[in-house]
């Protein structure tokens, strides 16, 4: 495609260039490669993109999308993370790079976050047993873009550490 996507080219083609590429940031493969990124650092079985909670995650983006956009869990049982960004387009790695960065408040040797902080979006990422991923993206009202991932099994159990 990049072939077709350069020098002299038509204003239909240009548009199709520009929607792969937009599309092309929110693929399955784009939220499993991040995820898998953060896991083989601490060396746990990569994750696989699962449709069914693909598709969960979706109708829930979906839903809270038309709702203003809250972040609230869905209940569903299901490992669960939400990334919101208030200023335009957020796309799968910059969803799954800001729950990463939480890794810096969270200690292995205690299983617990730096006060006053949340590490609990990153330990589900890392989560050695959640071996599928799926996820889904709204965009607001506002403009702005609702990311949801849904995980199996569920992560975060009480006093086990992720890895």
């Amino acid at each position: 495609m990049e072939g077709l996507c350069k020098n002299n080219i038509s204003l239909p083609l240009l548009l199709f260039c520009l929607l792969a590429l937009v599309s092309a940031q929110d693929s399955p493969d784009d939220y499993v490669k991040a995820h898998n990124a953060a896991r083989a650092e601490v060396g746990v079985v990569l994750m696989e993109w699962d449709e069914g909670l693909a598709e969960s995650a979706k109708n829930y983006a979906n839903r809270q999308a038309t709702g203003g956009c809250a972040l609230k869990h869905s209940g569903t049982g299901l490992g669960e993370n939400i990334a919101v960004s208030p200023d335009g387009d957020l796309s799968a790695a910059m969803a799954v790079e800001g729950w990463v960065r939480e890794k810096a408040d969270y200690d292995y040797s205690t299983n617990a976050c730096a006060p006053g902080k949340q590490c609990g979006h990153y330990t589900q990422v890392v989560w050695r047993d959640s071996g599928l991923v799926g996820c889904g993206k709204a965009e607001c009202a506002d403009g702005s873009s609702y990311v949801v991932c849904h995980y199996d099994p569920a992560g975060n159990s009480a006093g086990e550490k992720p890895y």
